[in-house]
């Protein structure tokens, strides 16, 4: 997940609709809905971990070698990255 801080609001719902489909999913698990009765509610855990940090730029691979020294000059500052983690118990 990159940081959404700077995008636009159609990327930010293109991101949450992923983790919020990903929820549901999980959601849909826990219950017979024929029956409407939680099944595996209370044997499953679900954690969400967001970790957030910083790393020096650096040209993609796919950057020819010329276009990558120049790039690399240029990236002489941290960015921002973001990872969420879900983890089911």
């Amino acid at each position: 997940m990159n940081p959404l801080l700077w995008e636009d609001p159609a990327t930010r719902l293109d991101r949450a609709q992923v983790l919020e489909g990903i929820l549901a999913e999980l959601g849909d698990l826990e219950t017979d809905h024929s029956a409407t009765v939680p099944l595996l509610s209370a044997a499953r855990d679900v954690h969400v971990l967001s970790v957030s940090w910083e790393e020096p730029g650096k040209p993609a691979p796919s950057v020819p070698d010329d276009l990558a020294e120049f790039q690399a000059a240029c990236l002489d500052f941290l960015i921002p990255q973001k990872a969420v983690v879900l983890g089911v118990k």
